[in-house]
């Protein structure tokens, strides 16, 4: 894991990172309330071919907390992290929140995007489905709980999925005094919520191959996201990952490196 060094006046965030492999640059980023190891899987067998980059975006993994926390400032941090890391264009693949940055990237800086991969969001809003796993890590104490099985029980009532409650426990670490606490800023990331959910800019349009993967159980993209997804990106397809669902590399992990390596080689 690494930083980039912050120059002096600048305002983007330090962002926390690991690289595999050697090629062309391909830079992966997470989801809301991911980090870069939830992706360790995937970029080692990209890292074959690429050089692949996995970041940790702000106020998740590893990286600094922040007040400031919405799309633009995301994206922001994208570019600074290319321009210190000399990298003049590259692959972008981002997952739900990581693919709305990588979305708001591909439209303000299009020169420094080869292809987009969109996995699992549209560019549209959406509604804060996400509010109620917030206010469960929120409104738990977690001064009662001593071991993580605790948490895991005490999230039970509000996250009835077992999968997701584990997802969310990667966030779980122990302070100096072997306390519990959450990694991730949750006062921040519930406060900007809404700013994470809102939809794309609809006067950019991005004119690079784009392919958007779709679960097959997940509802985060519909038939009715086609013509907005059509017009934004013109030259993307729509894929579905049969039998995944929103949380596509970890249910398809295989069939999504497949498909990511296919579209990425294309020419």
């Amino acid at each position: 894991m690494q930083h980039f060094t912050v120059l002096e006046g600048d305002q983007s965030i330090p962002l926390n990172y690991k690289k595999y492999g050697s090629g062309k640059p391909l830079i992966v980023l997470h989801g809301l309330f991911g980090s870069h190891n939830n992706w360790a899987n995937i970029c080692m067998q990209l890292a074959q071919v690429y050089s692949v980059y996995a970041l940790d975006l702000r106020n998740h993994g590893d990286s600094p907390h922040s007040a400031k926390f919405d799309l633009e400032c995301m994206a922001g941090d994208l570019n600074a992290f290319m321009i210190r890391m000399g990298i003049v264009k590259a692959i972008v693949l981002g997952h739900s929140m990581g693919g709305k940055v990588a979305m708001t990237f591909a439209q303000t800086h299009p020169e420094k995007v080869s292809k987009l991969i969109v996995v699992d969001i549209a560019p549209r809003s959406y509604r804060e489905g996400q509010r109620s796993l917030v206010e469960a890590l929120v409104d738990l104490d977690l001064s009662t709980c001593s071991r993580q099985q605790d948490v895991h029980k005490a999230l039970a009532p509000a996250i009835p999925s077992i999968e997701v409650r584990y997802f969310l426990l990667t966030n779980l670490v122990r302070d100096e005094q072997r306390n519990f606490t959450w990694k991730i800023n949750l006062k921040t990331i519930s406060a900007s919520l809404e700013k994470i959910l809102r939809g794309i800019s609809p006067t950019h349009i991005f004119r690079k191959p784009t392919l958007f993967l779709k679960g097959e159980h997940s509802d985060f993209i519909t038939s009715a996201d086609l013509a907005m997804i059509n017009k934004l990106f013109p030259l993307s397809d729509v894929k579905t990952v049969k039998g995944a669902g929103h949380w596509v590399h970890i249910d398809e992990t295989e069939t999504l490196v497949q498909m990511v390596s296919e579209f990425s080689s294309t020419n």
